[in-house]
Parts: structure tokens; sequence; C-alpha cells
């Protein structure tokens, strides 16, 4: 059994910038938290927090805690949303705390969900309010499930509290059922790809699709019998790698070929038959260089590339949706060489080069990462021709930006209008992409616009253990 596994990783860890993007699930949620807000003002709870949510796919036979960024993501959104109804008149009438599970883990409690003792643990800790330096012990503790329906058209979220007084049961909050879109597909980490037809559909509409519509339809349709198959399995006819409608490969994902580079020594995944755009390599050695390179193949596109490792982007370290993140957008037959991660800067630019680190290291550095530890995941898009606005629908839950953090938890009050501002609802600000330069210049890197971004392809690689592992 392995104890160690050896990642590829960033050398640093900060939390993820920028504002979610509105869809059924978020609305739900929004419109959740306000029934969740009445049902604590009747239990009389005035000091609660909330801990990481559970997710069932079709393929899952219970609820987990480490289906993808779903469990950490939902956890999120409810403690801001819960933030933005605790107060009145900018003052606050209800304390909401955070980092709630790295409390726990702190205190070392176990596996509270099932164990009674682990949950009367988790209210004899004190955590730190959401805003100020007070900290306080907690009344009740929100949690809950997601699910998706076997056909996945539909997604159910429970919310759940346990209290201090009552420490032996849950009680539910708030429940309801929407349509899946496609953010939950991707949360959920369940593969899909979108053939070359259905892409011309898609760049067809002249609107972007905020939420639902044909871009969720075609999601569905193709997660439905991906979600099911193994990266292994053969794919269909007229699917063959390198085809126009096949899964994404290393040497096309959308138009893009990746590279990986272990000193002088290419460790790219070698081409096979993936039935969607999943591919396993062994993690490198600890102390290698590791280098990413992508390569636009196309003669006619200029495209957008998000490249993650470990589940932060490699340009800002951002965790932000794919659609979200900056790019590296690369004209036709050009390449860019990614050495670490783009920390951008006002005069310059730095650059935090890739570690081989265990997988205990990454989640003693950043817990909410454990998901995603061990994936390199390269997402391509291609900018909209359509010169309208993308429409942000009500219901989106922002994030707060790491560098704001500090200064924004200085009170309720700034710490609402700072909430509001990433969202977008008191200043809204234009989407920009970056252009790389030189790959071995740490310079001031080009910022462009990249209109309405549509995905293309993805593709994962998940890194198993490496010649490092421990027995």
């Amino acid at each position: 059994m392995w104890s160690s596994r050896p990642l590829l990783v960033l050398a640093a860890f900060v939390l993820a910038p920028g504002a979610w993007a509105a869809d059924t699930l978020d609305e739900a949620l929004t419109e959740a938290s306000a029934e969740v807000t009445v049902r604590l003002d009747k239990a009389g709870w005035k000091n609660v927090g909330v801990l990481r949510f559970q997710a069932q796919r079709p393929t899952d036979k219970t609820p987990r805690f480490d289906v993808g960024p779903i469990n950490s993501g939902l956890a999120e959104k409810l403690e801001t949303l819960l933030i933005l109804r605790a107060g009145k008149d900018g003052k606050p009438t209800r304390g909401i705390v955070r980092d709630t599970g790295a409390t726990a883990r702190a205190g070392k409690v176990g596996a509270w969900y099932d164990s009674e003792a682990e949950r009367k643990k988790l209210f004899g800790l004190s955590y730190p309010m959401g805003w100020g330096d007070e900290v306080v012990k907690v009344d009740a503790l929100l949690t809950g499930t997601l699910t998706l329906s076997k056909d996945l058209k539909t997604t159910t979220l429970t919310i759940v509290a346990v209290s201090a007084k009552a420490p032996d049961k849950f009680v539910e909050l708030a429940s309801c059922t929407v349509p899946t879109d496609s953010r939950v597909i991707r949360d959920c980490a369940i593969p899909y790809w979108l053939t070359a037809e259905q892409q011309e559909k898609l760049k067809a509409i002249k609107k972007p699709q905020v939420r639902g519509g044909e871009e969720t339809t075609l999601v569905l349709v193709q997660a439905e019998g991906q979600g099911t198959q193994k990266a292994t399995d053969p794919p269909q006819k007229g699917q063959e790698p390198g085809t126009a409608n096949a899964p994404a490969s290393p040497n096309n994902i959308g138009g893009i070929q990746l590279r990986i580079l272990d000193g002088d020594k290419d460790v790219t995944p070698a081409e096979k038959n993936s039935s969607n755009g999943q591919y396993e390599m062994p993690c490198p050695r600890r102390g290698s260089t590791v280098v990413f390179v992508l390569r636009n193949t196309t003669t006619d596109k200029t495209l957008g590339v998000v490249l993650k490792v470990g589940g932060l982007n490699t340009i800002d370290q951002q965790k932000n949706p794919d659609a979200e993140c900056r790019k590296y957008v690369l004209s036709p037959g050009k390449k860019t060489t990614v050495r670490g991660c783009r920390i951008l800067g006002s005069d310059k630019d730095t650059i935090l080069p890739f570690e081989i680190r265990s997988q205990a290291d990454v989640k003693n550095a950043n817990p909410q990462l454990a998901e995603r530890s061990d994936l390199v995941e390269v997402s391509v898009f291609e900018a909209s021709k359509d010169d309208e606005e993308v429409v942000i629908t009500r219901g989106a839950v922002p994030r707060l930006r790491a560098y704001r953090a500090p200064k924004a938890r200085a009170s309720y009050e700034l710490l609402v209008k700072s909430l509001l501002l990433e969202g977008g609802l008191l200043k809204s600000g234009d989407t920009i992409s970056w252009v790389p330069d030189k790959a071995e210049d740490a310079g001031k890197a080009k910022l462009v616009d990249f209109p309405n971004p549509s995905e293309i392809r993805r593709l994962t690689i998940k890194l198993t253990p490496g010649v490092d592992a421990e027995n």
C-alpha cells in the first residue's frame, strides 16, 4: 500500500480570486440560504459554521466527501451567502465562522459525519470569526449532500445542521431539486466531450448561454454515456484519437499539442484509445525539473488555454472554473513553455517553479486542493466572434480574492462590501487573458481581451505513484 505519493504541485498556495458565474445550482443555493437563515433564527443559533459537503454521482454507491471541487465549493458558497445574510444596516446579527474544516483538522477531529463522539469534539473547539479577530464556540455546524439523478438530468441539494445541544442528529434546513447544469458535471469530475459538429452548433449561438441552454444539453448527453466508461475503453467508430470527433489526446486538445518534459526527457502520456480524454502517467522523481509545452497546431485559430496543476491555474494560482481563469492565448503555430506558476505583478511578474511533493505535504499545505492534487488539467477555448457582452444572471455567489482577504475581514461591513464587489454587484470589469512573452523571461506579461470564451476540448492526466513512492 502506498504511504506516500509523489505529486506535481505548485511551490506556493493561495486561495482563488474572482467571482463564480451564475448557474441553476448557484441560484438554488442562494434561495436556500434565505430559508436556512430563517431556520437559524428560529433555532436561536447565533454562531454557526459550514463543513464540507458530500456528493453522490450515479456511479457512486454512497455519498462521498472526495468527489471533486463540488465538495469544498458548496461549503465555501454557503458560508459566503450566510455572511451576506448575517447582518442588518451594516452590522452583524449573527456570527459566521471561517476555516471550519482547518480548525477541525487541527483539533484532530475524526469522521464527524458518522460519529456522535467526533461531532461533540467539534463543539469543544474555538473557531475564528469570518471578520475581525474574535474566536468563538459555535452553536451549530452546517453541511449537506448533493445528489445527481441516474440520468444526470436533475440535481438535488439538501442542507442539514447539527447543534451543540443535540450532537446526536442532523436536522434538515432546506432541500431543492434543479435541472443539472454543465458546471455541476465539471465540478463532480464526470468526464464528457463534444464532437466537432456539436462545437460548431454551440458557436452558432449568438447569445452566450450563461445557464442551462444548449451547452448543458450537449454536455449531459455526452456525460451520460462517458461517465460510466473507463478511460481505456475503446472509442466508438469514427472517434479514434487525432480525429475531429475524438476525445482530447495529448497531441490534439482542440488544436493544442501538450508536451511534458522531465529535464530533457519527454514524459507525455502516450497516444492511446481514451474514450473520454482522461490519461495517466507516473509522477516524476522528487527534485525533477518539470516543464509543460503548449503549441497551437492550427493554421487559422487563436486559442486560449487553461493549464492547471494540482487544482491551481498556472497563471496567478487561480482555482476558478476554467472559463473564468486567465488563459495562455496562442496564435496559429505559436507555442509557450510553462516552467511554473506565473504570478502577475504591477511592474514585473514572478515564476514559482513546479515541485514534486508527497500527497501528505499537499494536504497539509492546502487541504482544499486534496481532491485534485494528483491532476494535470488542460482546457482549450475559442473566443466568440459575437461582440455582445456576457450577461451574468442574478444568483452568482462571489468569492473573495486572497490578496483582499486580510483587509476585507477587518470588519463585517467591509467584508460584505468586498464580497459584493467581487460578485460584480457594485462594479463590473472586463475579462482579460494572458498572452505569454518569452517563457524564460519573467518580465511583464501582456494582457489582451479574449471575449466570451467557449470551451471546445478538455484533457486530464492523473499522476500515479512514481519511483519515489514508499511501500
